[in-house]
């Protein structure tokens, strides 16, 4: 695990990151909360608003 700030939507957030075998690691989902995420998969899209 690591500690990092990171800035969100104009908001700074302290959170850790799980690291990995893969090429990024991971952060978790509180960062979707109180936001929309859509994915259309068809259309290669990704929206968070």
């Amino acid at each position: 695990m690591f500690a990092c700030f990171l800035d969100w939507f104009g908001n700074t957030y302290e959170t850790q990151i799980a690291a990995s075998d893969g090429e990024y690691p991971l952060l978790g989902t509180m960062l979707l909360d109180g936001h929309r995420l859509d994915i259309n998969y068809a259309a290669k899209t990704v929206e968070l608003t």
